[in-house]
């Protein structure tokens, strides 16, 4: 039964970020075996990094984006749970607790619902709830996990290989495709994480990106899916097909 739990954080350039985000790592209820920062950018990591009694390791890899940095921690993870953080998204104090507990239980992979924090600069405008089950029609709909509030055995990369480098902006979603036919996706209906978008945009699941839709495209036809819109979270809960309002 797996118990060690590894926490992965790709950052690039945000120091004032990642100290959040590390933040709500030590306040956890149930503490992780290791946290690996993955620094894919041109700066070094602040040194205030390692005051926060984590068993925290600094892995430097290219700057090749997030995706590759994700795989670099994976690759380098001794826990037998990994679990995803972005830099600039927060864990609530129990959001190991509650993500971990169905592994623990038999299961292999579980997600939590989350909030999306809609923010222009550092003011926070508003907390959006976002919770959906991982089904197949939702799944060849729209992406509804939050990539924070996954934890899964690490043994699912030596079945199913790493993150799809060839799909930057879309590597998350790709690999809940890949797991559902073979591995149950356990919805934990609690509210663990907050998301960060900026209302200027600027993120890279920012649709006013002029990369998004081409990777998008070359995502649909690896999975062979119909037209689809080209959703973030937001705009998921406004979707009429698949009858959130």
């Amino acid at each position: 039964m797996p118990r060690r739990i590894t926490v992965v954080i790709p950052t690039h350039n945000r120091p004032h970020l990642l100290m959040n985000a590390l933040h709500t790592v030590a306040a956890q209820t149930r503490p992780p075996h290791e946290v690996l920062v993955v620094n894919d950018g041109d700066q070094p990591l602040p040194d205030t990094i390692h005051t926060l009694g984590l068993p925290l390791t600094v892995l430097r890899a290219p700057t090749r984006g997030v995706v590759h940095a994700r795989n670099h921690a994976v690759t380098h993870a001794s826990g037998e749970i990994i679990a995803m953080l972005d830099d600039d998204d927060l864990w609530h104090p129990g959001h190991l607790q509650a993500v971990t507990a169905p592994l623990h239980a038999g299961a292999t992979f579980a997600y939590t619902d989350g909030l999306i924090r809609l923010q222009r600069g550092t003011d926070i405008l508003e907390d959006i709830p976002f919770g959906l089950d991982a089904t197949t029609s939702v799944l060849r709909r729209t992406n509804p996990i939050l990539m924070p509030a996954i934890a899964y055995r690490r043994d699912l990369h030596d079945q199913h290989g790493l993150y799809d480098t060839a799909l930057p902006y879309y590597h998350d979603w790709d690999w809940y495709l890949r797991l559902h036919p073979h591995v149950p996706l356990t919805r934990v209906p609690t509210p663990t994480v907050t998301c960060v978008t900026q209302v200027e945009g600027g993120s890279s699941s920012d649709q006013r990106n002029p990369a998004v839709e081409a990777n998008f495209q070359q995502f649909r036809r690896k999975h062979d899916l119909p037209e689809l819109p080209v959703h973030n979270f937001l705009t998921a809960l406004r979707d009429p097909e698949l009858a959130l309002s």
